[in-house]
């Protein structure tokens, strides 16, 4: 059998030394998320941490107010981000998190960002936006609550325009999704540019005001 690398991205706190927790959803006919699901407690597994991915423990100076745009498994680098936001005594800086999901049954560690939200002191706002197509109705009873804004249809460009911090020299954009999520708001995830015509680009956001998970 031939293995291939998967790559993941670990959601729990950088402080916690000598363990990690892995956010991994079960796909039908997903080959490794089948298999982890699988592993009964105690089994082992092995990992590696490439050099080439090592990220800087706390990528945040000079910015006050930043923007975490997400879609489905791509919550997980967000959240641990959030645990140095939200979790670093003293910090006070805001933020807003705008994920996208099919449906509201989708969004990954939804008690944990209401956890967020509701210990934040209205430093963390979140935006949950469901659907499979840009103009889907909402869902039966999907409303506003007191931890999240609820939105229907896509993260496009006006609920970004109206969620957003808007583009400034202390402003910082991280975005993280599938493929096509890059393309309309920023580019591919491999290239520093923000792409022509890209959502982020037209709403006057620059490559330094950007980071593509």
């Amino acid at each position: 059998m031939t293995w291939h690398p998967f790559k993941y991205t670990p959601v729990s706190d950088n402080s916690v030394l000598g363990k990690f927790d892995l956010l991994i959803k079960r796909y039908d006919g997903g080959a490794v998320s089948q298999y982890l699901h699988a592993l009964p407690i105690g089994a082992e597994v092995s990992f590696k941490h490439i050099k080439f991915n090592i990220k800087a423990q706390y990528p945040f100076a000079g910015k006050t107010t930043f923007t975490l745009i997400a879609a489905g498994t791509g919550i997980a680098p967000m959240y641990q981000a959030l645990w140095k936001l939200m979790g670093t005594e003293g910090d006070n800086r805001k933020v807003t998190l705008i994920y996208g999901n099919k449906s509201p049954e989708d969004i990954l560690l939804k008690e944990e960002l209401d956890g967020w939200a509701s210990r934040s002191a209205g430093r963390l706002k979140i935006v949950h936006v469901v659907g499979n197509q840009p103009d889907d109705p909402a869902p039966p009873g999907w409303a506003d609550t007191p931890t999240y804004t609820a939105e229907t249809g896509w993260v496009d460009e006006a609920k970004l325009k109206k969620h957003a911090f808007p583009p400034a020299e202390d402003t910082l954009v991280f975005v993280c999704g599938l493929p096509g999520m890059y393309a309309a708001l920023c580019g591919p995830r491999n290239e520093k540019e923000l792409k022509d015509g890209s959502t982020l680009q037209k709403l006057g956001y620059t490559a330094d005001m950007v980071a593509k998970m």
